[in-house]
């Protein structure tokens, strides 16, 4: 497959409300071409409502959404999004769920759905229907999905939550190695700040709609969780998330 090329992505006074309530607040953020960037924070801080104003799906009550300086509006072409489910068509064969929305020659759709499947190993389901494949079998098969038009920008909202650890991080292992032979620009949304730390480049804390923490991952790749500076940094993460935490029920308290 060719390598895509990832987009500068660049976000500038981005608000977003609901009624009254404001869910992002005032984000701006720059994300370099290639960059691998993770997005934590607690349940309702507003990271997949940052994901979906990306991705077009939302409307900004205020900022600018801008790629290669060209302001984004209405639903975005560059993007590609894994969901947390597979989303898969049950009535579709593995290939055809890879292929959905492709566009150009029938057999040059059908020598990149090969390829896709056989970098995520599943060259040998290509004819299997989703209903036999295993939880990670159908995430890998979303992965391909997601992947095989080439995008130039990939928004992972919590794709892996469901599967089990071990299954977890074979598919981080995935995500990383395809991502990097791409040179996709990619966002992910995750709860697993060990995750975020084993994917990113940077880890964006959100709380309350604002970024409060940006922070490199000077790790060389593949990253080795068990070292002294991985656990460094997921400790420093996950420490500002539970101080957040233990602020806002002290005030529910008061």
């Amino acid at each position: 497959m060719g390598k895509a090329v990832g987009i500068h992505l660049e976000i500038r006074g981005l608000q977003k409300r609901f009624g009254e309530r404001l869910v992002i607040e005032n984000i701006d953020l720059q994300v370099r071409e290639g960059e691998f960037v993770a997005i934590v924070g607690r349940s309702g801080c507003g990271k997949s409502t940052l994901l979906r104003l990306i991705a077009g799906l939302e409307t900004p009550t205020e900022g600018k959404i801008t790629q290669d300086n060209i302001w984004v509006q209405g639903i975005n072409p560059a993007v590609r999004v894994m969901f947390q489910e597979p989303r898969l068509l049950p009535w579709q064969k593995v290939s055809d769920n890879v292929a959905l929305g492709m566009d150009g020659k029938t057999e040059d759709i059908e020598e990149r759905t090969s390829q896709i499947l056989q970098q995520v190993g599943l060259e040998d389901y290509k004819d299997e229907w989703p209903a036999v494949l295993s939880g990670g079998q159908r995430q890998r098969v979303a992965l391909a999905r997601a992947l095989v038009s080439r995008p130039r920008l990939l928004l992972l909202d919590e794709p892996l939550g469901a599967l089990d650890a071990l299954t977890r991080i074979e598919m981080q292992q995935l995500i990383e190695k395809l991502l990097q032979k791409q040179g996709t620009t990619a966002l992910l949304v995750t709860h697993d700040v060990e995750e975020a730390v084993a994917l990113a480049d940077r880890v964006i804390l959100l709380e309350e709609g604002e970024i409060t923490l940006d922070l490199p991952i000077p790790l060389p790749r593949p990253r080795q969780r068990n070292s002294t500076k991985f656990v460094s940094l997921a400790g420093r993460i996950l420490d500002r998330i539970m101080q957040t935490s233990a602020n806002e029920s002290s005030r529910q308290v008061l």
